[in-house]
């Protein structure tokens, strides 16, 4: 069981510092895109962005936390 607990807390680090980068990239990305407009570094910005979001629907598609009550 000690394998699984440390599993478990390993991937929500991984979730975690994926969440905190799409927050920072995407609104990144919006004050960049706000500034310059379609100017190639916004548009990498907001790239990079979608691929963080991406990787996350990915990793995490149909894992939910245990006890959220959203399981039927």
């Amino acid at each position: 069981m000690g394998h699984s607990k440390q599993s478990e807390k390993l991937w929500a680090v991984v979730r975690l510092i994926l969440g905190l980068l799409q927050i920072f990239t995407s609104s990144m990305a919006f004050v960049l895109l706000m500034n310059l407009g379609t100017h190639p570094v916004a548009l990498g910005a907001a790239a990079v962005a979608c691929g963080f979001t991406l990787t996350s629907l990915v990793l995490f598609r149909g894992k939910r936390r245990s006890g959220s009550g959203d399981e039927q």
